[in-house]
């Protein structure tokens, strides 16, 4: 081997490792398969599908939050898979029902999706709970005694705060479906006979009765139920409506007084007005309203005008009534109308 033959092969034995890694890189670029990292409000499954530092909340990448203000303008910092929470998408934010929010949220009054609260403690910091739902100090606008507003009103005649029982809501609602909603907007939403009266289906059209008082009698005034002034935050009609079908052991006429459920701020007074056809042989000091609860009369305190014939007693809500004797055995012992 010449001497330049000797040169030209150690020069290319130096070569070869550069030539190799040159090599290597280039079919590692070739071949790699790295994921794209996903955008704001892009499809996710993992914080890792997502460019840091956004973080995947409800299958989107969203922005963390602590506080409503670390969001941009107009988005709220709500809970994802606490202890995470995330500034709300403006896709997430509109309703119309529960369903229609991300899972955790409801449909607030305003129809904005909104974490569920009991208190304020259940929401993040400056915000509040109101009407089962969180919202920030800001969206009060310095009135916190005046709720959010609703799309059609205030809160007061709106829907969605969290229930399981009627007595858990504000006038005029009701529970429905677990969310305190309108129980009617029009007659058409009610069964055939009712009317939908302060957005409560109720028999007929009832005497609307005010903050001022009144009084609602039945059946040519056999029956009379005398609410006081201020014992209303409104304007209510209310119907006494007779059932065909309640507990055994009513003594004469029992009625349904609607819109059952609803509360006084201070007593009413029904009155019942007996025959003697009705009561037969009892005694008239036996005598006692009662309300019906499940198969079983519950005694209210009343007072007995054998003279008059009248049976009275102090009413705290609405419900259905009727006259027992406390002798019956169907009658619970006599006791306060809570």
């Amino acid at each position: 081997m010449t001497i330049r033959a000797a040169k030209h092969r150690a020069t290319l034995f130096a070569l070869l490792p550069l030539g190799m890694a040159a090599l290597v890189t280039s079919f590692g670029a070739c071949g790699n398969d790295a994921p794209v990292l996903k955008a704001l409000a892009e499809g996710c499954l993992l914080n890792t599908d997502c460019n840091a530092p956004l973080i995947c909340a409800f299958r989107k990448c969203h922005q963390a939050c602590t506080a409503s203000r670390d969001c941009p303008a107009g988005q709220r910092c709500v809970a994802s898979d606490r202890p995470s929470y995330v500034c709300q998408l403006a896709d997430e934010r509109n309703c119309v029902r529960n369903s229609d929010c991300v899972e955790g949220q409801v449909c607030g009054i305003d129809q904005q999706c909104r974490d569920q609260c009991v208190t304020a403690r259940d929401c993040l910091r400056d915000q509040v709970c109101t009407s089962g739902t969180c919202a920030d100090l800001a969206e009060f606008n310095g009135d916190l005694d005046g709720g959010l507003a609703g799309a059609d009103g205030p809160a007061e005649t709106s829907t969605g705060q969290p229930c399981l029982y009627t007595s858990e809501c504000p006038m005029p609602l009701v529970c429905l479906s677990n969310v305190c909603s309108y129980e009617c907007l029009a007659a058409a939403d009610c069964v055939a006979g009712e009317d939908c009266v302060n957005n409560r289906c109720t028999p007929g059209s009832g005497t609307l009765i005010g903050t001022t008082g009144g009084t609602v009698t039945a059946a040519g005034g056999k029956l009379s139920l005398t609410i006081p002034a201020g014992a209303l935050r409104s304007d209510v009609a209310i119907a006494i409506v007779p059932l065909e079908a309640w507990p055994e052991g009513a003594l004469g006429l029992v009625v349904d007084i609607q819109p059952s459920g609803l509360l006084f701020t201070t007593p009413a007074s029904l009155t019942y007005h007996y025959e003697a056809a009705e009561i037969g042989s009892v005694a008239d000091g036996s005598l006692h309203l009662a309300t019906a609860v499940g198969s079983n009369w519950i005694a209210l305190t009343s007072m007995v005008d054998s003279t008059a014939r009248t049976v009275t007693a102090s009413l705290e809500h609405l419900s259905v009534y009727g006259l027992i004797s406390v002798d019956a055995p169907a009658a619970a012992p006599a006791q306060p109308n809570r």
